[in-house]
């Protein structure tokens, strides 16, 4: 007689059961749901890092090209020699882009990149250069925060 006991349920027993098996299923798929978001972004944010252009770089840039076309414009060179010759005769030579600028020390024979961030010193950064194949190479060899 205690098997007969066993089978008959009050009502709405099974219902709570089938309610806590759907509310865990929803938060299983809610959770799986979240972490492909949480993938998804960070693809785009992994997407969007790779194609930030720092404004250093992007003043790096500017001022060598800059200054490398002024050397082609002005200056006959066939060594080094010649652009250190032109430049000991010329007064603050500076190019400018934005507050950054580059110009030519006499002292030690390089070109100097200076970074004015936010209107505040960021860094300098020193240039050698090299004639090869008629170009002009540049190569930094120190920096200064």
């Amino acid at each position: 007689m205690f098997w007969n006991k066993c089978r008959t349920c009050k009502r709405g027993f099974i219902m709570i059961y089938v309610l806590i098996i759907g509310l865990i299923t929803m938060m299983i798929s809610i959770e799986c749901y979240h972490m492909e978001s949480l993938l998804k972004s960070d693809v785009v944010y992994g997407y969007k890092d790779i194609f930030k252009i720092e404004k250093i770089q992007k003043d790096r840039e500017v001022l060598i090209t800059r200054l490398n076309s002024f050397i082609e414009k002005n200056v006959d060179y066939v060594d080094e020699d010649d652009i250190s010759k032109y430049f000991s005769n010329i007064e603050d030579f500076r190019i400018y882009y934005g507050n950054s600028y580059v110009y030519y020390d006499r002292k030690s024979d390089l070109f100097k990149l200076e970074y004015v961030l936010d209107n505040k010193y960021y860094k300098e950064e020193c240039y050698e250069y090299a004639i090869k194949n008629g170009n002009i190479r540049y190569g930094c060899i120190n920096y200064s925060f």
